[in-house]
C-alpha cells in the first residue's frame, strides 16, 4: 500500500520541483535570443543629435559602427576587423580620410591593451610594406602623430605625440617624439 500511495504523490513533487527550477534562457542562435543593437541616438557637448548605426558580420560579430551627426550631416566610421572571431584592430576615418587606427590584444582570452593611432595628412614611407614590417606603421598612408597604449592589466596609459618635417613631395624628412622638448627619432633618406 505504501508503493501506491508512493507512486499518487510522485507526479506531485515532480511537478512542485518543476515549478521552482531556474530560468532556462534560450540557446545562442535560438529564434528567442535577443536582437543585436541596430542604433543608437544621444546628444554630444555641442548639443548635435548623433545617430550610430551598426553593422554586423554573418556570424554576428560587430563589423561598422556609422556615426552621423544629424545636424551638420558629418559622418564618422569605426570598421572592426576580427580573426578567428576574436577584434584585433578597428579603423577610424571620416569621409575623406583613415583618422586613426586602434589595435587590440588579448592575453587567456581578455583584453590586456588597446593600442590607439591618430595620422597627419602625409606620405606615409612605410605604407604596405606589411611584409617586411609587423608594425601598424605599415596599413596607414599617413604617419601617426599620436600613439596611445592602455594596458589594462597595469591600468596604465602611455601617450606618445609625434612631429615631422617633410620634403617638398610631402614625405617626412625627420620625425620627433614631441614632450617637455623635442627630440629626434628617425631621419628618412630617399632615393
Amino acid at each position: 500500500m505504501n508503493t501506491k500511495i508512493l507512486i499518487c504523490f510522485l507526479p506531485l513533487v515532480l511537478l512542485a520541483c518543476k515549478k521552482h527550477q531556474p530560468e532556462i534562457l534560450p540557446e545562442p542562435n535560438s529564434p528567442e535570443q535577443a536582437k543585436s543593437l541596430a542604433s543608437t541616438r544621444s546628444i554630444n557637448s555641442n548639443g548635435h543629435s548623433i545617430l550610430v548605426s551598426y553593422n554586423y558580420n554573418s556570424l554576428g560579430k560587430l563589423y561598422q559602427e556609422i556615426s552621423k551627426d544629424e545636424s551638420t550631416g558629418m559622418e564618422m566610421f569605426q570598421e572592426y576587423r576580427h580573426k578567428d572571431g576574436i577584434l584585433y584592430l578597428s579603423d577610424i576615418s571620416d569621409e575623406q580620410r583613415k583618422l586613426s587606427k586602434i589595435n587590440y590584444t588579448y592575453e587567456q582570452n581578455k583584453l590586456v591593451k588597446m593600442r590607439y593611432f591618430e595620422y597627419d595628412q602625409k606620405l606615409n614611407p612605410y605604407f604596405g610594406q606589411y611584409d617586411k614590417l609587423q608594425s601598424p606603421i605599415a596599413y596607414s598612408r599617413s604617419n601617426i602623430i599620436k600613439s596611445v597604449q592602455t594596458d589594462h592589466l597595469s591600468n596604465s596609459t602611455v601617450t606618445a605625440n609625434y612631429s615631422y618635417e617633410y620634403n617638398r613631395l610631402g614625405q617626412p624628412t625627420s620625425m620627433f617624439l614631441v614632450g617637455d622638448r623635442r627630440k629626434l627619432l628617425t631621419t628618412y633618406y630617399y632615393e
